[in-house]
């Protein structure tokens, strides 16, 4: 188009148009190095002398300012829509809890599942212990069964020896018996011979013989007698000895019969103990097998845990990637986006404002990005509200019309306070202090509120 133009300037020139009909060289040459540099200047009648071309020169800007004006403000609502993608802390705290839970849960499963294992472990050899009880109450058995019988054997032979005694006893009193027998003859041949040995002496000589042979008898019944006690103190001593042996015979049997119920009563309770000793191994065996399936499934769970971890830090390590992504992303935009707005190319006060609504949405989007790791934030450019592009627009001489106006007024404080509060959150989170940083930014948030409602006042005023 500049080419006709300039060619048809030519023509005119060559025809012999006058010197106004005509574009000059140096006004097309500055014209188009106004646009270059962003100032785009528009003709008039008293630059050319036609009225065609002065309004399509214009129409050119003015297609060209909308144009550009369009795209600065839809790149700078991008900007705005993408600092506002700020769900991916949110999704991260959110990752980071369940994936210490799921650490937590994988740690809990591993020291269950070796709890496990040591139980069934200890139910293997309590299982192992208790068949080898079984055995040797199995064999303790066995020979209690055949002491029991040795002892009910015990209990016969002390019988036949008690009723034995008693015979022996009864002996004992017929000998005696004889023995009084024998003392009576005794005693009557004593008597004999005292009675032989008087009428001997009454005889004279005719008598001594008879007399020496009775004295012979008489020592004989005198021995005799002595022998007869004798015998007597022996058999009474004998008596009295059966009699003491037949009284510990008869206690001991009464005893050994008292024992024989208590040996009985043992052999059913070790009889019982067997029986509960089968029980008990039963049941161990069967708790070592469910001990056994339990530690498979629990390895299974533990292993599913195990996984659900690693999926969990990858998701965690994915949504830091993603935002990272989107950061850069931004960063990115921002960039186009200064570059399309340093000039204010075709951009008015009203469309400034969403400008720096956006500058300050990018603050805050910075400081967010910030304690997400994926920014570094200058302490004092952030906490300068003079030197950004609002605080350069609020106290340069081109607002000074503005200067008593009740909104225009009110907007200074919260506009130093969001600074103040992204300055105080960088401060925090680099002394480490996470919590205060948060709670900064929610401080940013709340003073953005404000100042973004009234530079929605101030738009009023410029329109």
């Amino acid at each position: 188009m500049f080419k006709k133009l300039l060619k048809n300037t030519e023509e005119r020139k060559y025809e012999g148009s006058s010197n106004a009909e005509y574009i000059q060289k140096d006004l097309l040459i500055n014209l188009f190095n106004d646009l270059i540099q962003g100032k785009p200047r528009k003709l008039t009648l008293e630059d050319v002398n036609c009225g065609d071309i002065v309004d399509k020169w214009n129409e050119v800007i003015d297609t060209l300012c909308s144009t550009r004006r369009k795209s600065v403000l839809e790149v700078n609502d991008l900007l705005q829509r993408v600092t506002r993608m700020d769900s991916v802390r949110d999704i991260i705290k959110s990752v980071d809890t369940q994936t210490e839970a799921l650490h937590s849960m994988s740690a809990n499963s591993e020291e269950l599942a070796a709890s496990i294992e040591d139980v069934s472990s200890m139910s293997q050899k309590m299982s192992q212990y208790s068949n080898d009880t079984k055995q040797a109450s199995e064999t303790g058995l066995s020979s209690v069964s055949d002491s029991i019988e040795f002892v009910k054997k015990s209990f016969e032979d002390i019988e036949i020896i008690n009723n034995q005694m008693q015979i022996v006893k009864e002996k004992t009193h017929k000998i005696n018996e004889i023995i009084d027998i024998v003392k009576g003859i005794a005693d009557q041949t004593g008597l004999l011979a005292l009675n032989a040995s008087i009428e001997a002496a009454r005889a004279g000589e005719q008598g001594k013989g008879f007399a020496v042979v009775a004295n012979e008898v008489k020592k004989l019944a005198e021995h005799t007698t002595n022998s007869v006690l004798d015998i007597q103190k022996n058999v009474s001593d004998l008596q009295n000895d059966i009699d003491s042996s037949v009284n510990k015979i008869e206690q001991t049997s009464k005893q050994l019969d008292s024992g024989k119920q208590l040996v009985n009563n043992s052999l059913e309770s070790i009889s019982l103990i067997d029986n509960s000793i089968d029980t008990v191994n039963e049941t161990v065996n069967q708790v070592t097998a469910n001990t056994e399936e339990q530690t498979a499934v629990t390895q299974s769970f533990t292993s599913s845990i195990m996984e659900l971890s690693q999926q969990a830090d990858y998701i965690d390590n994915s949504c830091i990637g993603i935002g990272k992504i989107i950061y850069d992303l931004s960063k990115n935009i921002d960039s186009i986006r200064l570059d399309m707005v340093k000039d204010r190319f075709c951009l008015t006060d009203c469309d400034m404002m969403d400008v720096y609504e956006t500058d300050h949405l990018l603050w805050r989007w910075k400081v967010y990005n910030m304690l997400l790791g994926n920014e570094k934030v200058n302490i004092n450019v952030v906490g300068d509200y003079k030197g950004c592009r609002l605080g350069k627009w609020y106290y340069g001489i081109e607002c000074d019309e503005f200067r008593d106006n009740k909104t225009f007024i009110e907007l200074e404080k919260p506009h130093m306070e969001l600074h103040d509060a992204a300055r105080e959150a960088v401060i925090a989170y680099e002394k480490g202090d996470i919590k205060l940083a948060e709670q900064c930014l929610e401080k940013m948030d709340t003073c953005s509120k404000t100042v973004f409602a009234l530079m929605g006042e101030m738009k009023k005023v410029l329109f």
